[in-house]
């Protein structure tokens, strides 16, 4: 709902909804004029936007135009590779081979003894929403998505709340292990004296 009521206020924008796809949510599309998707599942995470008079286009290009197209390409690495190494600190094995990392969304396995529904309802207690795995990776994985106006600091509280959960339902972690190794990366990326994966085996270092 956070997200939701900060998204409802940018200019242009009239009506927001960010929230899983579930059945409830999927049943108040209609009243903000938008179709309700044939294709959802409750893992989905759902983002609706009502905008008028292209003022919300006009926003999005002007918020662009200040980055530049280099500056939100170097963010998304550094988001990106903040987030693998952050995972993996935790204990996350990685689903994609590095050759094919995105740099929008991270997949990665959930570590042994982890139950999906449990760690994801203490998740959204802590008003954190992060994606399960579909399909025949439903309850094996979880997705990070790392796609648009997300900023190092973001991953990082993302990271200081998985660990929270983790320590508080028993989980092995080691506290600070992921917020560390997610900003190691993180700052080694912008330095720009590495690649991303770089950047991510030298935050693996204690």
């Amino acid at each position: 709902m956070q997200i939701s009521a900060a998204l409802a206020g940018t200019a242009g924008v009239e009506r927001a909804l960010v929230a899983m796809a579930t059945e409830l949510n999927l049943d108040l599309l209609p009243d903000m004029g938008i179709e309700r998707p044939t294709a959802a599942s409750p893992n989905d995470l759902l983002v609706a936007v009502v905008a008028r008079d292209g003022q919300s286009l006009a926003t999005a290009l002007d918020m662009l135009e200040r980055e530049g197209l280099d500056g939100v390409y170097r963010r998304h690495a550094t988001v990106a590779a903040a987030t693998r190494a952050g995972l993996e600190a935790l204990g996350f094995r990685l689903f994609a081979d590095p050759d094919h990392f995105s740099q929008t969304v991270t997949n990665a396995w959930l570590p042994d003894g982890v139950e999906w529904k449990t760690l994801n309802k203490a998740l959204l207690e802590r008003n954190l929403v992060i994606a399960g795995g579909q399909g025949k990776l439903a309850g094996k994985t979880l997705r990070v998505g790392h796609l648009g106006d997300v900023d190092l600091d973001d991953i990082l509280a993302v990271m200081s709340v998985l660990e929270e959960v983790m320590l508080a339902t028993g989980l092995p972690a080691t506290a600070g292990a992921g917020v560390a190794a997610a900003e190691r990366a993180g700052l080694a990326t912008i330095a720009g004296g590495s690649t991303s994966r770089e950047a991510e085996t030298v935050a693996a270092r204690p």
